[in-house]
């Protein structure tokens, strides 16, 4: 009787360490996935501003014909040391927001140069053309100006901060951030992950191999739970299918959610080889004990 509730009490303790296990490795991927670091790694690996500078450039080449200025009026302006700081820019800011590291999301790349190159343009094609620098004139340079930053932003901005940022959903998302980001959190379930395998031991102390058994079942029911959905989006190249017109916005989203995944994956493939070392520690043990 008593080992039959000795059984059913370790049981239900078993069934709760398999959500504390996926909830704490739940808690370590957040807090991690937050930080800017994870991120800029990535995009410079995917060497993200590269692609940013050659679309840009594409990007005013292609405008050429329409607005007759050429793309160096513009890229002149954009080295790549430039291009790289601001891609991080956007990222840094807005995952320092996001994890709550700042206060306030802003971020303002500094287009002296380009404002300057875009008015140098316009006034040596006035003096070369005999053209009034009026107020008509003054309007073209600036809407030239303003179009030219918004569109550098648009491309710079590869995580799109800005725009999560002014629909409302980073300050939305930092509220759970913040929350998940607390030191508290991952202490609080690392200490009900240690008093629940300590209750655990003092259940089985006389049968040191079902101790071995349950918490090789724990793992292993664990890494089948992360294993099913990040094997199905791998396999299937889920996020492939997102459709995402600039390259540079497609490659960071979907190279930071197989990222996600490949960690996610990782850890449940350590948790299945653990548990299964266990569960055959747990055969050796019987097996000497049945001789």
């Amino acid at each position: 009787m008593r080992k039959s509730v000795s059984f059913i009490i370790s049981a239900i303790i078993s069934i709760l360490l398999v959500f504390l296990v996926i909830g704490e490795t739940a808690v370590r991927c957040a807090v991690s996935f937050s930080d800017e670091k994870w991120i800029i790694e990535i995009i410079d690996e995917k060497e993200i501003s590269t692609k940013v500078k050659k679309s840009l450039e594409k990007n005013f080449n292609d405008k050429y014909n329409s607005t007759g200025i050429p793309a160096d009026v513009y890229m002149n302006s954009l080295s790549d040391e430039w291009v790289s700081n601001t891609v991080h820019g956007y990222i840094s800011n807005g995952m320092n927001y996001l994890s709550g590291k700042n206060d306030v999301y802003k971020f303002g790349p500094d287009f002296t140069s380009l404002n300057k190159n875009i008015e140098k343009f316009f006034i040596e094609y006035a003096e070369a053309n005999n053209f009034e620098k009026d107020s008509v004139f003054e309007k073209k340079v600036a809407s030239t100006q303003k179009n030219a930053v918004s569109t550098i932003k648009n491309y710079c901005d590869v995580a799109k901060m800005d725009k999560l940022y002014s629909e409302g959903i980073l300050p939305q998302a930092r509220k759970y951030v913040i929350f998940v980001n607390k030191p508290i959190i991952e202490i609080s379930v690392i200490a009900l992950l240690i008093i629940f395998i300590a209750i655990l031991i003092i259940l089985n102390r006389k049968n040191i191999e079902l101790i071995f058994y349950w918490a090789g079942s724990i793992l292993i029911v664990s890494s089948a739970i992360l294993l099913i959905p990040t094997i199905y989006l791998k396999a299937t190249r889920y996020f492939d299918a997102f459709v995402i017109k600039q390259e540079q916005i497609y490659i960071t989203f979907t190279s930071l959610m197989y990222k996600a995944v490949d960690t996610v994956f990782t850890a449940a493939v350590v948790y299945g080889i653990a548990g299964i070392v266990f569960i055959a520690v747990n055969g050796i043990i019987s097996l000497k004990k049945n001789k």
